[in-house]
């Protein structure tokens, strides 16, 4: 899921590069500090934490969430818990949304966690720092209905002065954003601010309601993944870019798709497939995203996403990005006529 490059703590005021899921810079640094921040995750001690390995590991099996899949402390569940509350817009501690959480001098969110003990190794350190950051990646898996974050992090750990000098108190400091120069921000750049991210929250409900809402009347499970399918396929343009890498990050969101998007505005995959869990999540069907290397013609191959999906308790593969193909020469209307079902519903032959 990740890895932190190197494998001794950092020196205060330093900087340790790791390499985050979704392919942006993310950094852990560590500085010092005598006043903890605004938010705290849980507290006590993580002395019981066993590190077998320094890295985090999947456990075996097939889970339908991602943070069922990651080996991490019991802890690191009460924070994955903490983020869902942060990100449900109920008006309670809602962290990533509202204003008032950036209110640190460097642009950030300060969420805490405490950790007290006579001793804790630079291996640990490390390890914990590991165990946040794949948390944090398995929350935005497992919630494509969260679309306004810029999709970095950075941890920091500090070493306040207390009074008990036996004692040592690490406070992990995450911070939620992408960093430019000193400044961070958890908000991607379509998001700037509190107002504007529930005004596009509200768009979004409004649009997955009507679209659940116009639902057939009797339609099964099948008909219905296969609506959500044509609903996307034929709402949407796939992204018209020549350089995709410098695309909207909305593209990449559930955001786009759902509200319907076209040229240089279009979804691209990871928006297909995020708006199509979004969908199946409302109507209470089985979905996880996939994400892998994927090439139509069997040579090469780039990255990609698209879902498993879960019918009469078997999985099928469902790629929407693919049931919308780009013809060669179109006509720029988001019907192209060449939407289709040739990758829903696809078994492992």
């Amino acid at each position: 899921i990740l890895a932190i490059s190197g494998t001794e703590i950092a020196a205060p005021n330093t900087t340790v590069t790791a390499q985050a899921a979704e392919a942006n810079e993310t950094e852990v640094f560590f500085t010092e500090t005598s006043e903890p921040g605004s938010f705290r995750l849980f507290d006590g001690s993580l002395d019981a934490v066993e590190i077998t390995d320094s890295t985090v590991k999947l456990n075996d099996g097939n889970f339908e969430k991602w943070i069922d899949r990651i080996n991490v402390p019991e802890e690191m569940y009460t924070f994955y818990e903490t983020l869902e509350e942060a990100s449900d817009n109920d008006g309670v501690d809602d962290f990533l949304i509202e204003d008032e959480f950036f209110t640190a001098d460097d642009g950030s969110i300060e969420a805490i966690t405490v950790i007290e003990s006579n001793e804790i190794t630079s291996e640990k350190q490390n390890y914990i720092a590991e165990c946040i950051l794949a948390t944090f990646e398995a929350f935005l898996r497992d919630h494509p209905e969260v679309f306004w974050l810029s999709g970095s992090s950075s941890i920091g750990i500090s070493t306040p002065n207390i009074a008990d000098p036996y004692t040592y108190v690490y406070s992990l400091i995450l911070y939620y954003g992408e960093s430019t120069d000193t400044t961070f921000d958890g908000r991607a750049e379509e998001y700037p601010d509190e107002t504007a991210i529930k005004q596009a929250i509200s768009d979004r409900d409004g649009r997955v309601n009507e679209i659940i809402n116009n639902i057939p009347a009797d339609a099964d499970i099948i008909d219905t993944i296969t609506y959500f399918n044509d609903t996307l396929t034929k709402t949407n343009q796939y992204n018209t870019s020549d350089d995709l890498s410098g695309i909207p990050r909305s593209c990449h969101k559930s955001i786009s798709a759902l509200m319907g998007r076209s040229g240089t505005n279009g979804p691209v995959c990871d928006g297909y497939s995020s708006a199509f869990k979004v969908l199946c999540d409302k109507a209470e069907i089985p979905c996880v995203l996939v994400d892998g290397t994927a090439a139509s013609d069997g040579s090469g191959g780039g990255g990609h996403m698209w879902n498993y999906v879960s019918v009469y308790g078997n999985w099928y593969a469902t790629d929407v990005t693919w049931n919308d193909p780009v013809p060669s020469s179109s006509s720029g209307d988001v019907v192209s006529g060449y939407e289709n079902h040739n990758y829903l519903l696809v078994g492992s032959d």
